[in-house]
């Protein structure tokens, strides 16, 4: 992950804050923008793979977003446990109008999805790991409120909660 978040950082100094969270929550992982095949593995585990999970509908999505303005930046990330992968988080960090926002490409955050075969123990840190990072995003970066799609199988979701 250290290696990947130096890669990210030198291209964009904007996301340097936010690749520190993420080592200082205990996320471990790759980024999809770095591992497409990663990414497309990990989906493959899934028990049931949404659309908005697909790197399509990401790349579709954030075209889109960023031809109205404003600066994002993809963190999907591709979680680890045990050096390797155990779910998949579709996650974007935006500042539109001076306002910085914690979405899943624009839309309310989508929780991580877990293979299947994660023990229950480590979805379980996985989770809090996740609502960590989300936790200091949002307070370290002043976004006032962020809101999670709390729809999601086998209890994955991190909740809707106001920072």
């Amino acid at each position: 992950m250290h290696k990947l978040v130096s890669q990210a950082a030198a291209r964009d100094a904007d996301a340097e804050p936010i690749h520190a969270d993420i080592a200082a929550a205990g996320v471990q992982g790759a980024f999809r923008e770095h591992d497409l095949a990663g990414w497309k593995s990990a989906l493959g585990a899934l028990h049931y793979i949404p659309v908005n999970y697909s790197s399509a509908w990401i790349d579709y999505q954030l075209a889109y977003q960023r031809g109205h303005g404003g600066k994002w930046l993809d963190l999907s990330l591709i979680l680890h446990h045990d050096h390797r992968p155990c779910g998949v988080w579709p996650i974007t960090y935006s500042v539109k109008d001076n306002r910085p926002s914690f979405t899943s490409q624009g839309l309310l955050l989508s929780p991580p999805l877990f293979v299947k075969d994660l023990p229950n123990r480590s979805r379980k840190r996985q989770v809090q790991n996740c609502l960590r990072f989300w936790q200091r995003v949002c307070a370290s970066h002043a976004i006032a409120e962020c809101c999670s799609d709390a729809a999601a199988q086998n209890h994955s979701a991190i909740r809707r909660i106001t920072a």
